[in-house]
């Protein structure tokens, strides 16, 4: 991800991140030690992780096990906390090339067997086996899970639990990217046909939950475009939309739009009213990347811009982007304008758009914002001094 997608790291935090990795590699034998074969040693492991790692933020989570390739993994992440993903991609993109140890950015999926012996551990559900599931794909292209469960918890906390053990079970990238809402459901009793005890009708138990996950991110995926949105193609008309935002001082993101015209409406809800939850990788299977142009309307120095209008704007942005990218969306909204783009490359769109844009002296007050929540605040001005947008809701 282009580097400029880091203005929300402070500083302060870069240079704890130096002190951090400078650390690991100091203690890099110790850990490998306290790790191969149960070694007992001196070596303080929480105390350690919390003055290093956690000094970055107190917020950030961590978990070490077996590595994939080499001997350890350390797993760096911020669970749910969106707004720090961007901080932890920063954190691992300095990490250095290690001998024992091998880092990741998600949870790594575990076995039933692990996932049922964590479950005892930290919740005390010793069986796991009597919870089956139902899954269902909503219209955001997001796996719906409905747990069927004999435990006899409250709700509330059979969904925490079920969480957990969903996560766990896929992996924290596949449940953050691709899971929507979890229900809880009371498991119906079995039904004897003969000398057979019968589970619940159509539902799977929880052995084949990741197999089942799978085979419905499969099945959306080859429902998906065949060519990515940065070329030049017509598989849909546009959909033109009306939006009812309500009037505020300022607007972060694209709250005060109220008319759009995008090319799915699928993907414009998905970006919108689901801001939070969107991934790319639900509506294309090209790796392309999804971002929004803001101009502030209400800008001083708009009698400068050479442009004559948006659609100016647009074919500026289409000519210049040349199968780089493409305009697959514009909006009109109180204060602001859009126009979304999907783009090839990011590090290569990015300096074509600023400088087709400073030609055209558009304002000052113009940025690109992902559509990406992980980088939800993260800007880039048109400008050099393009001052910050108003993110805050």
């Amino acid at each position: 991800m282009h580097d400029l997608f880091s203005r929300s790291i402070t500083q302060s935090q870069k240079s704890e991140v130096r002190k951090w990795w400078t650390s690991f590699q100091e203690n890099q034998e110790d850990l490998h030690l306290y790790f191969s074969e149960c070694l007992q040693n001196e070596f303080d492991l929480v105390s350690w992780m919390r003055n290093t790692l956690q000094s970055i933020d107190a917020r950030i989570m961590w978990e070490f096990g077996p590595g994939l390739k080499k001997k350890h993994r350390l797993v760096i992440t911020s669970g749910s906390r969106k707004e720090l993903r961007s901080l932890i991609k920063y954190i691992l993109r300095e990490a250095p090339e290690l001998e024992h140890f091998e880092f990741y950015e998600y949870r790594l999926p575990q076995s039933i067997k692990q996932t049922s012996l964590m479950t005892e551990a930290i919740y005390q559900w010793p069986d796991l086996s009597s919870i089956d599931f139902k899954t269902a794909v909503d219209d955001f292209n997001r796996i719906q899970i409905t747990c069927y469960s004999r435990f006899k918890d409250n709700k509330k906390t059979q969904l925490d639990k079920l969480r957990f053990i969903t996560e766990r079970l896929l992996g924290e990238e596949t449940f953050e990217k691709w899971v929507g809402f979890i229900e809880v459901k009371e498991q119906p009793p079995f039904r004897n046909i003969g000398f057979l005890k019968v589970r619940n009708k159509d539902a799977i138990s929880l052995n084949h939950l990741a197999a089942e996950v799978q085979k419905r991110i499969e099945e959306i995926k080859s429902t998906l475009p065949r060519k990515p949105y940065y070329e030049d193609f017509e598989e849909d008309p546009w959909v033109v939309l009306n939006l009812k935002p309500e009037k505020k001082k300022d607007y972060a993101f694209k709250e005060d739009l109220f008319v759009a015209r995008f090319v799915s409406e699928a993907l414009f809800r998905a970006m919108h009213e689901e801001r939070t939850t969107f991934s790319a990788e639900r509506f294309s299977n090209h790796g392309e990347i999804f971002l929004y142009l803001k101009m502030d309307g209400s800008s001083e120095d708009l009698d400068q811009e050479l442009f004559e209008d948006k659609a100016s704007i647009e074919d500026a942005l289409e000519l210049a982007l040349n199968g780089q990218g493409r305009m697959i969306g514009t909006g009109t909204g109180l204060r602001y304008s859009y126009i979304d783009l999907a783009v090839k490359k990011l590090d290569e769109a990015i300096p074509v758009i600023q400088n087709t844009l400073q030609k055209g002296k558009l304002t000052k007050r113009s940025w690109l914002i992902l559509h990406d929540p992980d980088y939800q605040n993260e800007w880039i001005g048109i400008w050099a001094d393009s001052p910050a947008p108003y993110l805050v809701n």
